[in-house]
């Protein structure tokens, strides 16, 4: 029964231009990816659900490298396939062309996880400029406590310097704070999007934080954080705005001072055209 599949897809090599393939979780396996990466001209490579998988279900690629493999392709995207599986195709294949990844998990993921995701983009894809994640379970038995730092995020060795694009959809508590976006901003200075969508603790970053982060953010157009807006005074002119930022949002921060203050202080430090 095996065979099939394998032969009809051992046809596409007879299609050297090739250039976008959609393939079903059904037919996910080493040979196919074996064939799909000698696929020459190869640019968008995607993974489609066909039935959404469990946790225990989870895909491991325990593959040897292959070299040149995936030589054109700038372009994978997957859906309800764990990051682990991820880890495993960058490690193993290598594509070094790649720009845009955009992965969508329902496998239970941790902070363990999230930090291999990030070393395999590092070590596999150099050049990556647009990072789109959404996890819809985590496992928090080993959270990590240091709120001065993303808990997995390698900005601390960071040579993702070319990113534009970074959101990361439900991920596990950022604890974000004042210096971890500073941090984070300082390394990543090309970024047009950025959507830090967190959905569970109570939010550390202060609204008031926005006007010492603008600086950094010369050429952003798109930004969305948890942001914490207790003990907001009525606001003094900030020293700084945003420059280029067309679109801002807060997800589910909650409301927790004046609303006319908030109002006032966001007028201040956005463009009258955001």
């Amino acid at each position: 029964m095996e065979s099939g599949p394998v032969m009809a897809l051992d046809a596409i090599l007879s299609l050297p231009l090739l250039n976008e393939v959609e393939l079903s979780t059904s037919l996910l396996s080493l040979a196919t990816l074996n064939i799909l990466a000698r696929l020459p001209y190869l640019e968008s490579f995607s993974i489609l659900a066909e039935v959404e998988m469990d946790d225990e279900e989870v895909y491991n690629l325990d593959v040897m490298s292959l070299s040149n493999a995936f030589p054109s392709l700038t372009t994978f995207s997957s859906e309800t396939i764990s990051f682990h599986f991820i880890v495993s195709f960058l490690e193993a294949y290598k594509p070094l062309k790649l720009h845009t990844l955009n992965v969508v998990s329902t496998t239970t993921e941790t902070y363990e996880t999230y930090r291999a995701l990030f070393d395999a983009v590092v070590f596999a894809a150099p050049d990556i400029d647009d990072i789109h994640t959404e996890s819809q379970k985590w496992n928090d038995n080993n959270a990590v406590e240091d709120s001065s730092l993303f808990p997995f995020f390698p900005t601390t060795r960071l040579c993702l310097w070319n990113i534009t694009s970074l959101q990361l959809i439900r991920p596990p508590p950022l604890k974000l704070d004042v210096g971890s976006m500073r941090t984070l901003l300082t390394n990543l200075p090309f970024l047009v999007t950025l959507e830090l969508d967190e959905r569970t603790g109570p939010p550390i970053l202060p609204l008031s934080a926005l006007s010492e982060l603008a600086p950094l953010c010369p050429v952003m157009k798109s930004l969305t954080l948890y942001l914490d807006t207790k003990e907001l005074l009525m606001p003094t002119p900030p020293n700084w705005t945003f420059r280029c930022l067309e679109f801002m949002g807060v997800g589910i921060s909650p409301l927790q001072s004046s609303a006319q203050n908030v109002a006032t202080f966001l007028s201040a430090v956005l463009p009258l055209t955001c």
